[in-house]
C-alpha cells in the first residue's frame, strides 16, 4: 500500500493520562490523516513523542486500519516536529498488540523506535520504515504473524534482540545498508530460512561476515538499492509496471504502460534527468539514483465526443469583475496573444490586464504573455500556469458528473467541491460546483470557469466571468442578475471609447457608499437578486445599479 506523505500539521487536543506511577503518560493528543487518534508526549520545546495511551500491557488495541503518522503536530499555538515512537513502561510500545492496524507510514522526521513498538499486531501486512531510524529495537515487530515482506533502511545499524520474533510470514527482506547490521538474540529466529534476503550490490562478504546472517540464511541476492517508482496520472486511465529490474550487472529496467479502454498512452515523465515527455513504450531507462517515472494517458477521441473549444480561431477574451473593500471596482481582460510549444505541450499565451474604475475606465497593463493555457478536448478540460511555472494548475474540466469532486486551487490552498448537478443549456454543459463567497461556481463547455479569478493571484477565486468574446463576436453572458450586459466592457467597443463616469461605489465597514450619483436611483440587490438596503450589511457580495449605468460589485468586510 502506498501512502502520500501528509503536507500539513494536523490539529491536538488536550487529554491527559497517569501511569503507575502517577506521572503523565500523554500530553495531548489528536486525529491523524488517516483518521485514527494518536497520542503525544512532549520531549522538548520542539519535538514529541508517539506513545501508548495505555497504562498496563493489558490490550492495548486503540489503532487500527492503515496509518500515516504525520511530521509534525500543533498544540497551543506551538508546531511540534514528531521524532519517536517510545515506550513509557514494559512492553507498552507506541503500538504494542493494536490487532486490527494493518499498515503503517512512519515519516522521516521519526529518529528513533522503543521495544516493542509493533510488537503483536498480527494483522500488520505493510510498514514504510523512514532512512532517518539507525536501529531497530528489541521486540519490535515480535508476534507480527501476518507481515510478508520488512525494508530496513540503509543507516541503520543494528538489529536488536527478538525484533522479528514469531514472525512466520516473512518471505523477503531487504537491506538497504551495504554494512551488515549487527543482529541480536533471537531477533531472527522464526523467520524462515528460505526467505529471499536482497542485499545492495557487492556486500555479500559483509553479510556473510556476520554469523547472524549466514548460519541464518541459505543464501543473499544482490541488487541495486536506488529507488524507482513507477505510478500513472489517473489510474482510471491505464497502468504501468515494472518489466524487468535493474541488476548489478545491468542498470537499466523495462517499463510497461497499458492504456485502459477509451484512453491512449501519451508518454512517461521521468525525474531527474528528463526535461521532456518520453513515448517510447515500452521504455528502458537507466537507473543509476532514485528516480520517478509517470506514465501519462488521455482520452481517446476515436468514436468519442468533442467538447467546444475554450479558445476561438483568431481571437478569444474573457471579462472578469472584482471589487475590493475599500478598492475601485476592478475590471481583468484575458486575451489570447498567441501559441507556442512548452514540454512538447502545445499552450495559448494569454495576455492579462487590469482596467480600474476611478471615474472613467482606464486600462493598465499589469503583466503581458503571462499564463499559459491548454486544453484537451475529449475530456473539456483547462489547464493553466504562470510562464515561470513548472506545474499545470487543472481549472476546468467538462467530464465530470454529479458527486464528483473538483480541487481548486486558490491563494490560501487547495479547495474540495462536489458537483452538485449538471444540465446542458445552448448546446453547452454545464456544471454546478457550488458556491464561494456567495458566487455561484460553474463550469461551462468552451467557455471556462465562471469565477474567473483562477487567472489572478496564483489562480485564486473572487472574479466572476462577466462574458467572453471569441473571434470578435460575444458567445457567453453571465446570467446571474447582477451581471446585465453594460457590464460587458469588451462588448462592442474598444477599451478607450467607454465613456468616462464620476459615479465611484465602495463599501465601508457595513455599509455600501456611493458618490458622485447626482440624485440618479440607487438599487443594492444581495448575491441572489433580492433588493436590500446600503446600510448595516452582512460580509458578503453585493452588487449596486446606479441609474441606467452599469451594475457594480462590491464586497463588504466587517
Amino acid at each position: 500500500m502506498k501512502h502520500l506523505k501528509p503536507l500539513f500539521p494536523f490539529l491536538a487536543v488536550l487529554a491527559f493520562a497517569a501511569n503507575m506511577h502517577g506521572q503523565s503518560v500523554y500530553d495531548f493528543y489528536a486525529v491523524a490523516p488517516t483518521g485514527q487518534t494518536l497520542y503525544f508526549k512532549i520531549s522538548d520545546s520542539a519535538q514529541v513523542s508517539v506513545v501508548n495511551p495505555r497504562t498496563n500491557n493489558g490490550d492495548s488495541n486503540y489503532v487500527a486500519g492503515d496509518l500515516v503518522i504525520p511530521e509534525t503536530v500543533s498544540y497551543c499555538g506551538t508546531t511540534y516536529t514528531v521524532t519517536s515512537l517510545s515506550t513509557h513502561n514494559f512492553m507498552m510500545g507506541t503500538f504494542y498488540n493494536c490487532k486490527t492496524l494493518t499498515s503503517v507510514y512512519v515519516p522521516n522526521s521519526v529518529k528513533t523506535m522503543g521495544d516493542y513498538v509493533f510488537g503483536y499486531c498480527p494483522s500488520l501486512v505493510s510498514v514504510h520504515l523512514p532512512d532517518s531510524i539507525t536501529s531497530i529495537p528489541n521486540m519490535a515487530f515480535e508476534g507480527c504473524t501476518s507481515l510478508p515482506s520488512i525494508t530496513i533502511g540503509r543507516c541503520v545499524r543494528n538489529i536488536f534482540s527478538d525484533a522479528f520474533l514469531h514472525c512466520y510470514a516473512i518471505s523477503e527482506l531487504h537491506l538497504l545498508a551495504s554494512v551488515a547490521p549487527t543482529v541480536g538474540y533471537r531477533a531472527l529466529w522464526n523467520i524462515p530460512d528460505t526467505a529471499r534476503v536482497y542485499i545492495p550490490c557487492g556486500s555479500t562478504s559483509s553479510y556473510a561476515a556476520v554469523p547472524e546472517w549466514n548460519n541464518h540464511f541459505s543464501a543473499f541476492i544482490e541488487v541495486p538499492t536506488y529507488l524507482l517508482e513507477v505510478s500513472v496520472n489517473d489510474e482510471t486511465h491505464g497502468s504501468a509496471e515494472i518489466v524487468s529490474h535493474p541488476t548489478c550487472d545491468n542498470p537499466q529496467a523495462l517499463l510497461l504502460a497499458t492504456a485502459n479502454e477509451g484512453y491512449r498512452f501519451e508518454g512517461w515523465g521521468i525525474t531527474p534527468g528528463y526535461q521532456n515527455i518520453v513515448t517510447d513504450n515500452p521504455l528502458t531507462v537507466t537507473v543509476s539514483d532514485d528516480m520517478t517515472v509517470v506514465a501519462y494517458f488521455a482520452a481517446d477521441s476515436t468514436g468519442m465526443r468533442e467538447y467546444q473549444s475554450y479558445f476561438g480561431q483568431e481571437t478569444t477574451v474573457w471579462n472578469a469583475v472584482g471589487a475590493y473593500y475599500d478598492c475601485p471596482w476592478e475590471n481583468y481582460l484575458i486575451r489570447i496573444a498567441g501559441d507556442t510549444v512548452v514540454d512538447q505541450q502545445h499552450y495559448k499565451k494569454a495576455e492579462y490586464s487590469n482596467v480600474y474604475w476611478r471615474g472613467g475606465y482606464d486600462e493598465q497593463r499589469v503583466l503581458e504573455y503571462d499564463l499559459l493555457l491548454r486544453e484537451e478536448r475529449t475530456t473539456g478540460r483547462l489547464w493553466g500556469r504562470y510562464a515561470d511555472e513548472d506545474e499545470d494548475y487543472l481549472i476546468a474540466d467538462m467530464s465530470l458528473n454529479i458527486g464528483d469532486t473538483f480541487y481548486m486551487r486558490n491563494i490560501y490552498g487547495t479547495i474540495a467541491y462536489t458537483v452538485q448537478d449538471t444540465a446542458t443549456v445552448d448546446s453547452r454543459r454545464i456544471i454546478v460546483l457550488g458556491t464561494y463567497y456567495g458566487e455561484i461556481l460553474r463550469f461551462v463547455e468552451g467557455i471556462g470557469c465562471t469565477d474567473m479569478g483562477y487567472l489572478r493571484n496564483a489562480f485564486s477565486l473572487g472574479c466572476p466571468l462577466v462574458c467572453c468574446h471569441k473571434d470578435g463576436e460575444r458567445v457567453y453572458h453571465n446570467p446571474l442578475p447582477g451581471f446585465p450586459e453594460d457590464d460587458c466592457i469588451i462588448r462592442a467597443v474598444g477599451i478607450d471609447e467607454v465613456p468616462a463616469d464620476a459615479v465611484r461605489v465602495y463599501s465601508r465597514g457595513g455599509d455600501i457608499v456611493v458618490e458622485g450619483a447626482d440624485g440618479e436611483p440607487v438599487q443594492v440587490f444581495d448575491i441572489v437578486g433580492r433588493p436590500t438596503a446600503n446600510r448595516a450589511l452582512r460580509t458578503g457580495i453585493y452588487f449596486v445599479k446606479v441609474g441606467n449605468r452599469p451594475t457594480r460589485k462590491v464586497a463588504v468586510i466587517r
